[in-house]
């Protein structure tokens, strides 16, 4: 995440939304020092769903995440 974004509550955790064919309903898997969960109601799941797109619209490429890593590394050593 680029650091003059708004953080986001997700932005902390492991989180995977997973998605599956009828008849079954998505769920999202949030995994926490503690091991996690998993999130089966739908409203809640549609929540985090919003939430991981919002996050990964400001989120960077791969390419420009290395980038930025290198030259953070290279200004502090």
């Amino acid at each position: 995440m680029p650091l003059d974004v708004p953080a986001y509550a997700a932005a902390n955790q492991a989180m995977t939304v997973m998605e599956f064919r009828k008849p079954w309903e998505s769920i999202v898997s949030i995994d926490d020092s503690l091991g996690g969960s998993l999130i089966e109601d739908a409203e809640k799941v549609t929540r985090l769903d919003e939430l991981f797109d919002r996050v990964a619209q400001v989120s960077l490429s791969a390419d420009r995440s290395r980038e930025l890593i290198k030259t953070h590394l290279e200004e502090k050593f």
